[in-house]
């Protein structure tokens, strides 16, 4: 027969487990964190209008205007007279019209997504009936 001699040999697993679980715990959770904040992506600081105005005055190459502004992900919704105005201003037509089509895409982007979530709402485009079709 196998007898217990000690009591504490009984409980020394839990007791070692105790006094190393809250370092193991903060070691692990500070591994956690500092590994998902390098997939987090930082957010692009926009190309404003006025730095358009002011690298196309500076004779920047459009390729590198154009570079910069497909690089930051920036929007431009320019009515006709501010469209006007850059002309003016001396922005070269391919920048223009790429800060025209940059509200273009977005708008068919916000689109497919509207229609997406229309067929999720319908069953992939088949509409929920509230009787079979047949009776």
């Amino acid at each position: 027969m196998f007898y217990l001699t000690k009591k504490s040999n009984l409980n020394k697993p839990a007791a070692m487990l105790g006094s190393w679980a809250l370092p193991i715990f903060l070691m692990f959770s500070m591994m956690l964190a500092s590994g998902c904040s390098g997939l987090i992506a930082k957010p692009k600081s926009p190309v404003t209008v006025d730095e358009i105005i002011q690298m196309s005055k500076d004779e920047v190459p459009e390729t590198t205007i154009l570079e910069k502004m497909r690089s930051s992900g920036t929007t431009y919704k320019l009515s006709a007279s501010e469209l006007a105005d850059l002309r003016d201003q001396g922005v070269v037509d391919a920048v223009i019209n790429t800060m025209q089509e940059t509200h273009l895409e977005s708008v068919r982007r916000n689109q497919r997504l509207d229609d997406q979530s229309f067929r999720a709402r319908y069953n992939c485009g088949r509409l929920y009936r509230r009787y079979p079709l047949v009776w």
